[in-house]
C-alpha cells in the first residue's frame, strides 16, 4: 500500500469515528434535555453550529429526534426545539389518556 492511500484511509476512518462521537454527544443533550435548541447544543456539545446542524439532521433522518417546538422570538429568529419520540409521549400521554377515560 502506498503512504497516501494509506494517511486518506487512517483520515476518514477518523473523521467518520469523530463524527459518531459528536452523533453521540448530540443525542445525549437531546435525551437528557427538556426540549433543547441547536444553538444550545452547540453551546454545551462546543461543536459548531453547521456540525449540530448536519448532526440534527442526520439524527432526523434516522428517527432518533425531531423537531418539537418553536421557541419565542427575543428579536433573531425562534428557536426551534429538538427532542426524541419519548419526550413527546413523557409530556402528553397522561392528557390523551385522562381525555380518552372523560369521554368515556
Amino acid at each position: 500500500m502506498n503512504e497516501q492511500f494509506k494517511k486518506n484511509l487512517l483520515g476518514t476512518a477518523n473523521a467518520q469515528y469523530i463524527n459518531k462521537l459528536n452523533s453521540i454527544k448530540v443525542l445525549d443533550l437531546v435525551r437528557n434535555g427538556v426540549g433543547i435548541s441547536r444553538a444550545d447544543i452547540a453551546k454545551k456539545s462546543r461543536l459548531s453550529a453547521p456540525t449540530v446542524s448536519r448532526i440534527v439532521e442526520s439524527l432526523i433522518d434516522g428517527g432518533l429526534v425531531e423537531e418539537a417546538g418553536i421557541g419565542i422570538s427575543t428579536g433573531g429568529r425562534r428557536q426551534t426545539f429538538i427532542g426524541t419520540m419519548w419526550m413527546f409521549w413523557e409530556r402528553w400521554l397522561p392528557s390523551i389518556i385522562s381525555l380518552l377515560f372523560s369521554i368515556m
